[in-house]
């Protein structure tokens, strides 16, 4: 199943707190978060659905300043690495990353 990055912004918290909405938590048509924690070396995935459903994942060289190009390409790299995706685009196009 496809995932969907939707949405970013900044949750005011410092650098490199921002949250990513999308849809496609672990390839069902579910929404999910994703952020940073605190110490910037995981990236935490968690269903919008029920937030006690998440995934903990260790990062290297999480992007703490990026642009919005940088930060979506970042995520969906994480996502397919996890076997989920391939990642689409607002029109259901695929995007090509690093990942596949």
């Amino acid at each position: 199943m496809t995932f969907r990055i939707d949405t970013f912004w900044l949750d005011g918290a410092g650098p490199g707190r921002w949250i990513c909405w999308f849809k496609g938590f672990r390839g069902q048509g579910v929404y999910g978060k994703a952020q940073l924690d605190d110490s910037r070396s995981n990236l935490v995935i968690a269903s919008t659905m029920d937030p006690r459903e998440r995934e903990v994942v260790p990062v290297v060289a999480a992007p703490v300043v990026a642009s919005p190009d940088e930060l979506h390409a970042w995520i969906a790299e994480q996502l397919e690495a996890l076997g989920w995706g391939p990642a689409v685009d607002q029109s259901n196009k695929l995007i090509q990353t690093r990942a596949f």
